[in-house]
Order: structure tokens, then C-alpha cells, then sequence
């Protein structure tokens, strides 16, 4: 994915990115997705000893986000569903989840 490799990303590490601070690439790459209303991006680090891939983090408007995890670090299996507090996930695949946050403070 274009946002892996997008200058203002990886200097943004950890924090929220806004899509239009993007470089032009990412987010002609994210318009070809057809994801529509998003926010923000993050860029993380990972925990996984055998990659040294990015985690990445696509937050949509109203509070809906989608996160990828380069190794099997999700506590969920594909296809499950799990509600903690104001959280609610579901996991795509193992390296996928949707989660979106109850909590109207966010």
C-alpha cells in the first residue's frame, strides 16, 4: 500500500495524519480503494519480531476504523465478534479488524 511508503506518514509515526497533509500518491492510492469519508491515518510501529512492516490505521468520520496488522497479532480469528466497554470489533481476517467506538466522547 502507497501510505507504507508516503514521506509525511512515517514522519507523522504514532500520530494522527490527515488525509489531505498526504502526499499526492497515497491518496490518489486511497481514492482507487474506494474508502470514502476518511479522517485520519496512523502509522505505527509493530510488536511482530518477524516483520518490520507498519501497522496502519484508517479512521473513517463517525468513529469507524480499519486496522492492519502486518503479523497474527489480533486477539480475534477471522470472522469473530467481540464488544469490550464502548469498543466493538470485527475481525476481517487475521491482519484485518473493523472496530468502531460507542463512546460519544470518543
Amino acid at each position: 500500500m502507497a501510505a507504507f511508503k508516503d514521506k509525511i506518514l512515517n514522519s507523522n509515526l504514532e500520530k494522527l495524519t490527515s488525509v489531505d497533509k498526504l502526499e499526492p500518491k497515497t491518496i490518489k492510492t486511497l481514492e482507487k480503494l474506494s474508502l470514502n469519508d476518511i479522517s485520519y491515518l496512523i502509522l505505527s510501529k509493530t510488536d511482530c519480531l518477524e516483520s518490520k512492516e507498519r501497522s496502519i490505521e484508517i479512521i473513517f468520520s463517525g468513529q469507524w476504523h480499519l486496522q492492519y496488522f502486518p503479523c497474527d497479532e489480533l486477539k480475534l480469528k477471522k470472522g469473530e465478534h467481540k464488544i469490550e466497554g464502548n469498543i466493538e470489533s470485527w475481525a476481517l481476517d487475521n491482519n484485518w479488524i473493523v472496530w468502531v467506538n460507542h463512546d460519544i466522547i470518543g
